[in-house]
């Protein structure tokens, strides 16, 4: 069996349990019906559950309290979706995963509630856990809460880097370390609370591995946005809302100054309110599209990263199904 079968594998026997607990909680005051109807919306609309399920697979492979790692990843899946629902409002997104963005079907404020109840209801589930070690709870609702505040921290960076006069590799780096890592990190640290390892070494390199992957992940995106293949209409959706992306950078980096500033000076208008004209759209698209090979390769160098440090952080169980998220990573396939 592959490694992607084995991860596979390991995911479907904890998709039923995580799955549940994604459920809103009762909420028996007027509004809370149609607060869960609207979470439970958002919720249905999938995504490949990757952030709920990471934790409890690592967990049984590695040794350890596996009820509250499936509690973990239903956690972090539920922060992460709060941030979505609310980066969908800040974009003007009406996709997301092929369907209509919760704020396009109830409005701008009824979206905001619903993710402001995601992402207080994390702390709650981990509380909640059944048996659970008080002092891993605790240490899990902290890793939760500062991986959440990052993460919001990055999309601040991410919002203040549109419209920026020459936005470069490293800025958007930073940028996708702070706002895709965080949760990530949470994921691999937290099955190392919930497989009861202290040791400073190991919990250090599942926070590379974190970053790793988080950078990892944001490639990937940028790649499927360029090649149309991201849950969102059309290629270059990124590029329509006026945000610089790895590929587009890499498409430009060796043209003359005067080209890069016109490209600059394209998202800028974006940014500030203005359209973009079917030409210019795809004179853009056409710089991203020929940074995609370059894009590819570092999405590549970061995969292997990652394997490296899964191997510092856990054992050969719990690793090789980090080689089996990388092996799925890998598939650019939406």
């Amino acid at each position: 069996m592959s490694a992607y079968d084995r991860l596979e594998a390991a995911f479907a026997r904890h998709a039923q349990a995580v799955e549940r607990l994604l459920a809103p909680p009762d909420i028996v005051v007027p509004g809370g019906a149609h607060l869960a109807a609207m979470w439970r919306a958002h919720v249905a609309t999938g995504g490949k559950r990757l952030r709920a399920l990471l934790p409890a697979a690592l967990v049984e492979a590695e040794g350890g309290d596996v009820p509250l790692a499936q509690r973990l990843g239903a956690a972090i899946e539920l922060a992460h979706n709060a941030t979505l629902v609310h980066d969908d409002i800040q974009d003007r997104d009406t996709l997301r995963r092929g369907q209509p963005t919760l704020w396009t079907l109830h409005g701008e404020g009824q979206a905001i509630n619903t993710g402001d109840a995601m992402l207080v209801r994390p702390a709650a589930l981990l509380c909640e856990a059944p048996g659970a070690a008080a002092e891993r709870v605790v240490a899990l609702v902290r890793l939760v809460a500062e991986a959440t505040a990052t993460t919001i921290a990055g999309q601040v960076a991410d919002l203040a880097l549109n419209g920026d006069e020459a936005p470069t590799a490293a800025a958007l780096e930073a940028v996708a370390i702070a706002k895709t890592a965080p949760l990530f990190t949470a994921c691999v640290e937290g099955a190392l609370v919930c497989a009861g390892v202290h040791e400073g070494a190991r919990r250090e390199a599942a926070r590379r591995l974190g970053a790793h992957l988080g950078l990892a992940f944001q490639l990937r995106d940028d790649l499927l946005d360029v090649r149309g293949v991201k849950g969102r209409d059309a290629a270059g959706a990124d590029i329509r809302e006026g945000k610089p992306t790895f590929p587009l950078l890499a498409g430009i980096r060796r043209a003359p100054p005067e080209a890069q500033r016109a490209v600059f000076l394209a998202l800028r208008g974006v940014a500030q309110g203005d359209a973009l004209g079917d030409a210019t759209f795809a004179a853009l698209l056409a710089r991203a599209q020929a940074g995609d090979a370059e894009t590819a390769g570092r999405f590549g160098s970061e995969l292997e990263a990652a394997w490296r440090e899964a191997n510092a952080t856990f054992g050969a169980a719990a690793a090789g199904l980090i080689a089996g998220l990388c092996d799925r990573l890998a598939k650019i396939d939406g």
